[in-house]
């Protein structure tokens, strides 16, 4: 991400390691970058980015990274480290549904922030960005029913957080966190997540919190 060329370069170099070393047709990739309205050369600003792209990579003895052979352009992963590949382990693993592997990555579920390709604007960039929110909702919502479960309370609250952190308006992730808030007797967290929560909903949509919500505020609050 940090390499220093051009946006459409960049793009180019983010889809590629979404693929993961999968090799991809030329003409797949002219589709991608220029959804809209393919250019008349296309193909020649297409090698010409794969040119820059190897040139600023050799600045890292990586100028081999990028393949073309049979047709096809991949990356060579061996020497890559990359958020792309984290998160992509990360929803596999959310995909398996092992708490045991997720208890055991349980760092990456307090560090992600779900900006994940969020600086490339493409809808196959979106899409992606979708995906791996919504896995790493799902990781910490199995996190935090597997923590209510043993007890750890105060671990729950932070994965529910977390779920909102990237779905700001997901009402059974306030719900939860209202009713852990409630049993812990934490009367002023309580009150300001069902309010920040309502303010939000309000402001960014025009809604009121659903029934959801409000039964698990009107359950414990004591005004």
């Amino acid at each position: 991400d940090a390499l220093p060329i051009s946006r459409k370069g960049r793009e180019l170099f983010a889809y590629l390691l979404e693929l993961e070393g999968e090799p991809v047709e030329r003409s797949r990739l002219i589709e991608v970058l220029w959804q809209e309205e393919i250019p008349d050369n296309a193909v020649a600003m297409l090698h010409n980015m794969i040119y820059n792209m190897r040139k600023e990579l050799s600045a890292y003895c990586l100028d081999k990274t990028v393949v073309y052979e049979k047709r096809h352009y991949r990356l060579n992963m061996d020497n890559l480290a990359s958020d792309s590949v984290q998160v992509h382990r990360m929803m596999g693993l959310v995909r398996k549904g092992d708490i045991s592997a997720l208890k055991a990555e349980a760092d990456y579920f307090s560090q992600y922030n779900g900006r994940y390709l969020r600086d490339i604007d493409s809808p196959w960039a979106d899409a992606c960005g979708d995906a791996a929110d919504e896995a790493f909702a799902d990781g910490c919502r199995m996190l935090a029913e597997d923590a209510v479960n043993e007890g750890r309370l105060e671990d729950a609250v932070v994965y529910y957080g977390n779920i909102l952190t990237v779905s700001p308006y997901e009402e059974s992730a306030a719900a939860a966190l209202l009713g852990l808030y409630g049993r812990q007797r934490k009367w002023k967290q309580l009150k300001d997540c069902y309010q920040n929560f309502s303010e939000l909903l309000k402001e960014d949509l025009g809604f009121e919190p659903g029934e959801e919500v409000q039964r698990a505020y009107r359950k414990y609050s004591r005004g």
